[in-house]
């Protein structure tokens, strides 16, 4: 296995960022506004941050811009919090050279989701994986989204997984609390598994989980961080109660593909323009209002 001297163990929980990716008005990356975003995630006190999910629009970004994206995320954060660096593709090849090129640049933990359209098999996944661990040495964290990929990584592939070092987090987007509680009970203890989606994060933390790798956090990291503290200090009854105020900010967020509401959300709290790159598309007014609404008890 190659091995890299400058990795460092993942021992990351919590609330992570899945970060928007800032266009400035002629639809060119804005590296400005990137900076005062994460900014704003830090004052905020998050976990960690993600650049270059499907928050970041990662899939729109030519190669010199996912290379600018990460080395501005690394410069503007430097040691103050962790950089779990979205990296995925479906050629397994291509992955490992642009995982390679982020490893340069100072990343030390990636965010994979398996591999899309291609709908490999389960032992097809673990290969994957695999070369990416071997060829790079860098800290993997494993992302099944069947909803986006068209494939699902099984809880026996994540114990695989796991078990062979490979992988040292998961985030579980599949949309089934029972998949989840079984991964959770298999590789518990073992390995981080966060909360693919903002509104299960309570259902998935109280059967183990470390944490959430959110979107809504964008826009209200102070509240989001206090939340999840409360779960994982198993304060149940406090995260509840706190519940009924984030339900409306993650129902809107996810009224349309993400991330095409949390930018306006940004917008309407001063951090960003509302810039999408086709095939995405601003929101419907209806969305903008209910993003207004539910922004407010937090802007009060």
């Amino acid at each position: 296995m190659h091995t890299n001297s400058n990795t460092e163990p993942f021992r990351i929980a919590g609330l992570g960022t899945a970060l928007v990716t800032p266009f400035a008005a002629d639809g060119s990356l804005d590296r400005a506004a990137l900076r005062r975003l994460i900014q704003f995630q830090i004052a905020g006190g998050v976990d960690f941050l993600v650049p270059l999910g499907s928050t970041g629009e990662a899939s729109t970004l030519d190669d010199a811009e996912q290379l600018q994206v990460v080395e501005t995320t690394l410069d503007e954060a430097g040691d103050r919090v962790p950089i779990v660096v979205g990296c995925s593709h479906n050629d397994t090849r291509a992955l490992i050279q642009r995982a390679g090129q982020f490893s340069a640049l100072g990343a030390r933990h990636v965010l994979s989701a398996s591999p899309y359209y291609n709908k490999p098999t389960q032992e097809g996944i673990y290969r994957h994986y695999r070369a990416l661990r071997e060829a790079t040495g860098l800290n993997v964290v494993a992302y099944t989204i069947p909803g986006r990929t068209g494939g699902n990584i099984l809880p026996d592939t994540m114990v695989r997984l796991v078990d062979n070092g490979i992988v040292c987090g998961i985030k579980e987007a599949s949309g089934s609390i029972l998949q989840i509680q079984q991964t959770c009970r298999l590789v518990g203890g073992r390995c981080a598994v966060f909360s693919g989606d903002d509104a299960m994060t309570l259902p998935v933390m109280a059967v183990g989980g470390a944490g959430v790798i959110a979107t809504a956090s964008n826009a209200v990291p102070g509240a989001m961080r206090r939340w999840v503290d409360e779960l994982r200090e198993g304060r149940f009854d406090l995260a509840r109660e706190r519940l009924p105020a984030l339900l409306p900010l993650f129902d809107a967020c996810a009224a349309e593909p993400n991330p095409i509401p949390i930018k306006a959300a940004l917008h309407l709290i001063g951090l960003g323009e509302p810039v999408y790159r086709l095939p995405l598309v601003p929101p419907a007014s209806a969305t903008v209002d209910a993003l207004r609404q539910a922004l407010q008890p937090f802007l009060e």
